[in-house]
């Protein structure tokens, strides 16, 4: 009796599965469709400056070129060389030399603040306490 609806319940399934894959395949076009004319975009407003007759640095001009051709794999957002991956986004950065000092002070102040939040706290309970 339950093998009389296993064709029904394959076409359902691969129905199914067709529109998922469908309705992905539509919302990454439009994805790839936007990132595409944002390329264009920053091309042609690169090319409107440089006929404009603009001072644009070197540097400005290969990070648009780059942005252009790439897309926003890796972006150096602040301009100083330090180019930030999605792998680094997602799975954070590898520390540099350095950077464990800094983060040691930054906790240490941390927990002295705190340290010093519950003493204070437990100092005033213990007075309106006392008064009572």
């Amino acid at each position: 009796m339950a093998t009389r609806y296993i064709p029904e319940l394959i076409y359902s399934l691969a129905l199914s599965s067709l529109s998922v894959h469908l309705l992905f395949q539509r919302r990454e076009s439009t994805t790839v469709r936007r990132q595409l004319s944002a390329r264009v975009s920053l091309l042609e407003e690169l090319v409107r400056r440089l006929r404009a007759g603009e001072d644009v640095s070197p540097a400005e001009i290969a990070r648009m070129r780059k942005l252009g051709r790439e897309g926003p794999e890796k972006v150096d957002v602040q301009g100083d060389g330090d180019a930030v991956g999605w792998r680094e986004v997602i799975f954070g950065r590898a520390e540099r030399p350095g950077e464990q000092a800094g983060k040691d002070e930054w906790e240490r102040k941390d927990l002295e603040r705190a340290h010093r939040e519950i003493v204070g706290s437990q100092h005033d309970g213990s007075t309106s306490q006392s008064r009572h």
